[in-house]
């Protein structure tokens, strides 16, 4: 039996402020690849988080 989350992906600056979203949505259990663009980001430190 599949289980289905929510599930969220986000990049945060180096203050903690959500500066993009990747995904959020809800998913079924499984492998995924996540490819997104961050051409738009300025230099910096960021992190990505998920719940």
């Amino acid at each position: 039996m599949a289980i289905n989350s929510e599930v969220k992906i986000a990049v945060d600056d180096i203050l903690g402020k959500e500066i993009m979203q990747i995904v959020n949505e809800k998913q079924t259990q499984d492998y995924y690849q996540l490819i997104t663009n961050t051409q738009q980001l300025q230099t910096g430190i960021y992190f990505v988080k998920m719940n």
